[in-house]
């Protein structure tokens, strides 16, 4: 996604946790400023660590089968103690339904303050 340098002004979580928003800006002195919204629809499970001034670098789809592999701690340990929509017995039986629900997986990396990551039936930009 083209959110290279933008800062994350903040980000929503609507629909019970089923619709995520990003909310990015560029705004640089002698560039013009560029506002966007970025929309993950259908999410199945996602996890964000914000610690402020967050400016983004990226957000890269991804495998769900590397998401799986490389967040399997916290997913396991999610699924225990919170419960996580469509887990069954293991994370070979989440990887399976999600699958099935035709679900994919981004990464969000930032230069500084935010990194995460969503999986969702799909991303779309919205103009701000």
């Amino acid at each position: 996604m083209p959110l290279h340098d933008y800062h994350l002004r903040g980000y929503e979580v609507l629909d019970f946790g089923s619709t995520l928003i990003l909310h990015a800006v560029y705004d640089y002195p002698s560039q013009p400023k560029r506002e966007t919204r970025l929309r993950f629809d259908d999410v199945e499970l996602y996890n964000f660590t914000h610690t402020g001034g967050s400016i983004l670098y990226d957000v890269e789809a991804i495998p769900v089968s590397d998401l799986l592999q490389r967040e399997a701690p916290f997913i396991e340990a999610s699924a225990k103690m919170f419960g996580v929509k469509g887990w069954r017995e293991s994370l070979d039986q989440y990887q399976a339904y999600l699958v099935e629900k035709g679900a994919k997986a981004w990464d969000i990396s930032s230069s500084v303050g935010f990194e995460g990551f969503v999986i969702a039936r799909s991303v779309g930009e919205m103009r701000a």
